[in-house]
């Protein structure tokens, strides 16, 4: 298996992944234990009495409010999932139709087979099934090996040679630098040449830092993208040495740590699941890929001034949209 395939079905695995994290944890939070129901018993018996009103009614109306409750948040946290679980089997479908995928021991299952497949997702009527019966077809998918039909990619290869400026698709996960370097800063690409290192004031400058956090923020507020450090505007890989001598570990390992601790502190940790980060070398420089997946909720930034900012991706830029902008926008990106 190539290892644009690989990295693409490992990013669809951690998709699905964090939807089943939160939907797991919401339900686990919101089960109503016993010593709740009984409290909520009680207190409804200790009310009735001072009303002068049936006790047992008064227990039973406090018992039935509290489940009520509890299955309407329950059912909205279902339409939540359901609703990323159809947008990633959406993207997943639209990856294989474009890719002409088939398997290397079964030619016959095709790109079109493996789509029908995905279809039978459908047919699970509750959200936990959907999720099993996807985690069961993602580890499927990873267990073959899955190669692209090679006419339609020296088709695609013809089609870019006639195109001035290569272009990048919105799921660009997984695409190796070489590829990323020949693009220009888009809705889904975008070069930062340090991550906290002011190379004109030769200081360390948490606007940077923030500047990373936002355009991180952008991504997963639209429909996600790749944002490379160490790679100037002009798509020339600079390094990051000079990051890296800032920080206790100077190694990738802790270049990693330490863009990890930004985006947990800028954004909340629940997010730093929608982000992949790697490394590459090209001509003895390297370059950090930060793939960030499209976020099921509204993700927001705290700023140097503990400011909440609302970045989305706007053409080649991140802005920040105002109170009422992003009450539009949230409304039409995660309609309830």
């Amino acid at each position: 298996m190539s290892e644009d395939i690989k990295l693409k079905l490992e990013s669809y695995q951690s998709r699905l992944a964090v939807i089943k994290s939160q939907y797991d944890e919401q339900i686990k939070q919101l089960q109503v234990s016993k010593t709740a129901k009984t409290l909520a018993r009680k207190g409804g018996a200790a009310i009735t009495d001072l009303l002068g009103i049936g006790r047992q009614i008064g227990k039973n109306a406090a018992s039935d409010f509290v489940s009520s409750s509890r299955k309407q948040q329950i059912e909205k946290v279902e339409v939540q999932a359901l609703r990323s679980i159809e947008h990633l089997v959406r993207d997943l479908k639209n990856y294989l139709s474009g890719m002409s995928i088939y398997y290397k021991t079964n030619p016959s299952k095709n790109s079109e087979k493996l789509v029908q497949k995905l279809n039978s997702v459908e047919g699970k009527t509750t959200c936990k099934g959907k999720i099993n019966h996807l985690t069961r077809i993602l580890a499927s998918l990873r267990s073959k090996t899955l190669i692209p039909n090679t006419e339609l990619e020296k088709k695609v290869k013809v089609r870019r040679t006639e195109i001035s400026e290569p272009q990048v698709e919105p799921h660009i996960f997984g695409f190796p630098l070489a590829k990323l370097l020949q693009t220009k800063e888009n809705e889904f690409v975008e070069f930062k040449t340090t991550l906290r290192w002011d190379v004109v004031e030769r200081r360390i400058n948490k606007n940077l830092e923030q500047a990373v956090a936002k355009t991180i923020a952008g991504f997963m507020n639209s429909e996600g993208g790749v944002l490379l450090i160490g790679v100037d505007d002009d798509g020339v890989i600079s390094g990051f040495e000079e990051d890296l001598n800032t920080l206790p570990k100077k190694n990738h390992d802790g270049f990693q740590l330490h863009l990890r601790q930004i985006i947990e502190s800028r954004l909340g940790k629940v997010n730093e699941a929608f982000v992949k980060i790697r490394f590459e070398e090209q001509k003895g420089k390297d370059a950090c890929l930060i793939y960030v997946n499209p976020s099921d909720s509204p993700v927001f930034l705290k700023s140097n001034r503990g400011e909440k900012l609302f970045p989305v991706r706007l053409g080649n830029s991140t802005k920040s949209l105002d109170v009422e902008e992003t009450t539009s926008y949230i409304r039409k990106r995660w309609p309830m």
